[in-house]
Order: C-alpha cells, then structure tokens, then sequence
C-alpha cells in the first residue's frame, strides 16, 4: 500500500523515447498530411467563392439583383 503522501509507483512507468515532429515516421501512416488537406480547402473555398462571384455578376448584368 502506497501512502497518500506518495506517488504511486506503477503511475511513474517510463514511455519511449519521443519523435520530433519533423522526422518521417517509421510505420506508414495512412491519414493526409496538414499541408494537404489545408491545400485542399483552400482549392475548394477559391472555387466556391469564384462561382458566386460569377452568378452574382451575371444576376446583376441581367438586371435581376
């Protein structure tokens, strides 16, 4: 029995050694990287933002907005 004054031994169990974030892992990982998904949101909001511009243009030119 541990005393309350002390910590519980098997709480201190010592983990590996850690990975800087900036080295390759050693197992592949199947999850996209952040540089990629960003890219993609960026593409997908671009494209958005460019078609309603687009319609919001015509709508005016046409008299309707």
């Amino acid at each position: 029995m541990v005393p309350d004054n002390r910590a519980n031994p098997m709480a201190m169990t010592k983990f590996g050694p850690v990975q800087p974030a900036d080295r390759t892992p050693t197992h592949p990982v199947d999850a996209p990287r952040f540089g990629d998904v960003m890219s993609e949101i960026g593409l997908l909001l671009a494209i958005h933002l460019a078609v309603a511009f687009a319609v919001a243009l015509t709508l005016r030119l046409c008299g309707i907005a």
